[in-house]
C-alpha cells in the first residue's frame, strides 16, 4: 500500500468506507468460491482456507477490510455499517450473528433478501432464525410469512425502533381477525406483499399492500385501519379480493390531511369504498388502473372535484395496444406529469386512470375511449385545459373499432383554449391535419400557438425509435406546413412549432432522405416564429 494511501486522515477514511457500503453493498452471486479465512467475516479458524457458503457471497465494501490492518481496524469500529447487513444478505446464520456483534447497540436492519433474485428463500430463512432473538433491535424488517410461526414470532409484540416492515406471503395464510397485530408504533413505511397481517402503526407514512387476488381479506377489514394511520401520506393498494357484496364505506370517514398519493389496481366497486371512507387534502395525487368496463364511469363521478380544479390544465391520453390499455392523465403543468417520493418510486401527479382490456376481442361488454374520454371531459372544466398530449393517440382514435373519429375529434374540439398540442412523431399527420384544421371557417382551437411533434422514446407507450419510413417523414413535413398555412390563413398563426427530427440511421441510412429532412427544416423557418428542430445530431449534420 502506498504511503499516501497509508497517511489517508481518520475521518477520510470514515466517509470513503461509509460512501463504498452506500455503493457497493454485498449480495448473493451464483458459484462457488473459496477465500482465505481472514478475509471472511467468520471468527479465526485453523484450516487456511475455507468456502464460506455453498454459493458464494459477492463481499462488496467488506472486502475493503482485507487491505491492511489499520483498514480493517477503522471498520470494525463503524457499527452502523455492520447494523446495515445484520440479516437478509449472507446465508449463514452464524456469520450474521457475527455481525450483529460487530453492530453492537445499533439498530439492525434485516431487509435484502425480498430484492435479490437468487437464493432467497435461503436469506430468508435466516432472517426468520434471527428475529426471535433480536426483535427488539430491529429498525428495518424483511420477512417471510411461510406459516403461523413466523406471524407468532411478529405479533404480539412491541417494536419500538422499527421503522420499515415488508411482509411477503410465502404459504397460504388465512386472514383471521382476531389475530394479534403488528404493533410499531415508529413505524413509517408497510408493505404486505400477497399476506394480510392488522397492523399498529399510528406514525405510519406510507401503506402498500398488494393482494394480488389471493389475499381473502375483506376490503372493509383493510378501511378498519385507516382512522388510525392519520399521518399517512401514501396509499397502495393492489389487486384486493373482490368480495361478493359491495364494500360499505367507513361510517366516519378518516380524515387523512398529509396524503399525497393514492394509488389502486382494482375496480369501480373497491375504489368507490376506499374514496369514500378517506377525507384527503384537494392536492392528492390519484393513481387508478381498472378494468375497462362501464361501471368504472363511476369513478369520474366520484373524482369531480378533483378534475375540475382550475390548476389541472394539461390533459394527455395514450393507448398501449399489447395490453389493450387507454390512459387518460389530467395534471397541473407546473407539477409536471409525475414527481418521486422520498424512497424513490415515480408517482403520476393529478389524476392518472389506466383502463385495461379494452380491445373488443377480450370482452363484450366494454367501455371504449370515446365513452371514457366523454365522461371525463364532462366531469373537468373544458376552459382549464391549456396542453393537449395525445400520443399515439389520434391513429387509435381513427380505428373505428374502437370508437368513431369524427366523434372523438369533435368531443376534443370542446377544450377550446388549448394552447399547446403534443403528438408522437409516429402519428398519422393527416389524422392531427383533420383535428387541427376544420373544413368550415372557425379554428377549432382558435388559442392554438404551439405544436410539438415527439421523438418515439418520448411517447407513451415507449417505442424503440427504429421507425424509419422515409415517405412517413416527408408526408410529416408536407401536413405540417400544411397545418401552418391553415392557421396563417385564418390570422390565428402559430407561433412554436418543436420536431425531434429523424436520424440518419431511423431513415434507413438513407442520406438523400435526410438532406430532403433538412431542406424542409430550413424551408420550415418561415413558417412559424419559433422553429425547434431536436434530436439533430453533429453527425447527422455532416452526413
Amino acid at each position: 500500500m502506498t504511503s499516501a494511501i497509508n497517511h489517508l486522515p481518520k475521518e477520510v477514511l470514515h466517509l470513503v468506507f461509509s460512501w463504498l457500503a452506500r455503493i457497493d453493498e454485498p449480495e448473493p452471486i451464483d458459484r462457488t468460491v473459496s477465500l482465505p479465512v481472514e478475509d471472511t467475516v467468520l471468527p479465526p479458524a485453523k484450516k487456511p482456507t475455507r468456502t464460506i457458503f455453498s454459493d458464494a457471497t459477492h463481499l462488496g465494501w467488506i472486502t475493503a477490510t482485507h487491505v491492511c490492518r489499520r483498514w480493517r481496524n477503522l471498520i470494525l469500529k463503524m457499527p452502523l455499517l455492520w447494523a446495515g447487513i445484520a440479516g437478509g444478505v449472507l446465508p449463514s446464520y452464524q456469520i450474521c450473528e457475527a455481525i450483529i456483534k460487530r453492530a453492537r447497540d445499533h439498530p439492525l436492519h434485516f431487509w435484502h433478501w425480498h430484492t435479490f433474485k437468487i437464493h432467497r428463500l435461503r436469506l430468508a430463512r435466516v432472517v426468520t432464525q434471527l428475529l426471535p432473538l433480536h426483535r427488539d433491535r430491529l429498525e428495518s424488517l424483511a420477512l417471510p410469512i411461510m406459516d403461523s410461526l413466523d406471524t407468532v414470532a411478529l405479533t404480539g409484540h412491541t417494536l419500538t425502533r422499527l421503522k420499515n416492515l415488508y411482509l411477503e406471503g410465502m404459504g397460504n395464510m388465512p386472514y383471521n381477525a382476531d389475530h394479534a397485530a403488528v404493533d410499531a408504533p415508529n413505524l413509517r413505511t408497510l408493505h404486505m406483499n400477497a399476506i394480510f397481517l392488522p397492523f399498529s402503526a399510528s406514525s405510519l407514512r406510507s401503506l402498500r399492500i398488494d393482494f394480488r387476488r389471493k389475499v381473502n381479506v375483506p376490503l372493509a377489514s383493510v378501511l378498519d385501519f385507516l382512522p388510525f394511520t392519520l399521518l399517512l401520506e401514501d396509499l397502495e393498494l393492489r389487486d384486493p379480493y373482490e368480495d361478493e357484496d359491495r364494500t360499505p364505506a367507513l361510517h366516519y370517514p378518516a380524515r387523512l390531511s398529509h396524503l399525497t398519493s393514492l394509488t389502486l389496481s382494482g375496480t369501480a366497486e373497491q375504489f368507490v369504498p376506499i374514496w369514500k371512507s378517506i377525507v384527503a387534502p384537494s392536492a392528492v395525487n390519484v393513481s387508478l388502473r381498472v378494468t375497462g368496463e362501464e361501471s368504472e364511469l363511476e369513478i369520474l363521478s366520484c373524482l369531480h372535484a378533483l378534475l375540475s380544479q382550475p390548476n389541472k390544465d394539461s390533459l394527455r391520453f395514450s393507448f398501449d395496444e399489447d395490453s389493450g390499455t387507454f390512459i387518460m392523465h389530467l395534471y397541473a403543468s407546473f407539477d409536471g406529469p409525475e414527481y418521486v417520493t422520498n424512497d424513490g418510486k415515480h408517482r403520476s401527479t393529478g389524476v392518472h386512470l389506466s383502463a385495461t382490456d379494452i380491445r373488443e376481442d377480450y370482452k363484450t361488454e366494454i367501455c371504449k375511449p370515446y365513452d371514457l374520454t366523454t365522461a371525463l371531459i364532462a366531469k373537468l372544466v373544458p376552459e382549464n385545459i391549456r396542453w393537449l398530449d395525445c400520443n399515439l393517440i389520434l391513429d387509435y382514435f381513427n380505428d373505428s373499432t374502437l370508437c368513431e373519429p369524427y366523434y372523438v375529434r369533435d368531443l376534443l374540439r370542446l377544450l377550446k383554449n388549448v394552447s399547446t398540442v403534443s403528438v408522437g412523431r409516429e402519428s398519422d399527420m393527416k389524422v392531427l391535419h383533420e383535428l387541427l384544421c376544420a373544413e368550415y371557417t372557425d379554428t377549432p382551437f382558435p388559442r392554438l400557438r404551439s405544436v410539438i411533434l415527439k421523438h418515439p422514446r418520448d411517447t407513451i407507450p415507449n417505442t424503440n425509435g427504429t421507425y424509419s419510413a422515409v415517405k412517413h417523414m416527408l408526408e410529416s413535413w408536407a401536413y405540417l406546413g400544411l397545418i401552418c398555412s391553415t392557421f396563417l390563413a385564418r390570422h390565428t398563426p402559430l407561433l412554436r412549432v418543436q420536431v425531434a427530427a429523424c436520424s440518419v440511421e431511423e431513415l434507413g441510412g438513407n442520406e438523400d432522405a435526410w438532406r430532403a429532412q433538412e431542406r424542409w427544416i430550413r424551408g420550415a423557418r418561415a413558417w412559424v416564429d419559433e422553429m425547434v428542430v431536436t434530436d439533430l445530431t453533429v453527425q447527422d449534420a455532416h452526413s
